[in-house]
């Protein structure tokens, strides 16, 4: 399985609680997704496989986190172009608001700490708080090897918006033109500039780590734009008997090179040809056809902008599959 959903509440009022979502989280993404775990020492988790989160875990004081896990993918581009990922687990300013962190990197030093050319570590919470602890929440994830493609939106409107998750990230390997993964760098989507360590709405961060020259590099950073291109003012025209989806571009090491093309990873859509949560096939780029799926914003509002591009309009539309 490469794709996963659950529909549960969230709540930080108990350790119990704080326990069951880090334990949904983990669960899904390793278990049913695929996701490697890695070996690292002073991980939350009691147990690897499957991976049990410990129960004297308790939930921490403000802005501060209780405890990670080391991940990596599994692909077959994993030895000549590592991804590792440190997820942090915690809460933001209150116990209300759901927090967590990424730190990605090309190595870890077997104890929890991520090295190599990457990205700091960077919060992926939005800085919300949980609209309620009896409502359930839509979370999803995906992790396919095959496509170099990892994302999660971890329980969209549990915040109050309708389309934005309390959590998510974006991570893919750039492709080539026929849409297959390369070693060339790895691109990242989050709610805020990587280093940024609070949360935030409305900001967004386009960031990439390139592996032939050892460097990682910020586009759009903390800004709503760079993503993709829409036709300014559309609202919902349908042409033609298929929905309407932008590519997301997959950027060069620096400003001022040329752009890498466009990515089979992420699109956006329009929210009234695909609903939230509804899917699609198509063609980013090559001849291979994928599913989609309208995951609303599951990295906060980055990447729309000004009330023609907000997140009632659009969608990111994100490989499901």
């Amino acid at each position: 399985m490469t794709t996963a959903s659950t529909n549960t509440t969230v709540s930080n009022a108990t350790n119990a609680a704080f326990i069951a979502w880090i334990q949904e989280v983990l669960t899904n993404l390793i278990t049913n997704c695929g996701l490697t775990q890695t070996s690292d020492t002073g991980q939350i988790t009691s147990s690897m496989s499957p991976p049990v989160v410990n129960a004297a875990t308790t939930v921490p004081s403000a802005n501060t986190s209780a405890g990670y896990v080391i991940l990596r993918f599994n692909d077959t581009l994993q030895s000549t172009a590592p991804i590792f990922i440190k997820l942090e687990f915690g809460i933001g300013g209150t116990t209300s608001v759901v927090s967590m962190w990424v730190t990605i990197g090309t190595a870890s030093n077997g104890s929890g700490t991520i090295s190599g050319t990457g990205l700091a570590r960077t919060a992926i919470g939005n800085a919300q708080s949980i609209s309620s602890t009896v409502t359930n929440y839509v979370s999803r994830y995906c992790y396919n090897a095959t496509q170099g493609v990892l994302w999660m939106g971890f329980k969209t409107a549990g915040g109050g918006s309708a389309t934005q998750a309390l959590a998510g990230f974006v991570l893919y390997r750039t492709v080539d033109s026929t849409g297959a993964p390369t070693a060339t760098g790895a691109m990242f989507l989050g709610p805020v500039a990587a280093g940024t360590t609070t949360g935030a709405a409305s900001a967004g961060s386009q960031e990439q780590i390139n592996y032939t020259l050892s460097t990682s590099t910020a586009i759009g950073n903390g800004t709503a734009t760079g993503w993709a291109f829409i036709p300014g003012g559309l609202t919902g025209t349908l042409e033609g008997s298929s929905c309407q989806v932008f590519p997301l571009w997959q950027y060069a090491s620096s400003s001022s090179a040329s752009l890498y093309g466009i990515t089979n990873a992420a699109a956006m859509c329009v929210a009234a040809e695909l609903s939230l949560g509804s899917t699609m096939t198509a063609t980013l780029i090559g001849s291979t056809s994928l599913t989609y799926i309208n995951a609303g914003s599951p990295i906060g509002v980055g990447g729309f902008a000004t009330t023609n591009y907000s997140v009632s309009t659009y969608g990111l539309a994100l490989l499901w599959q």
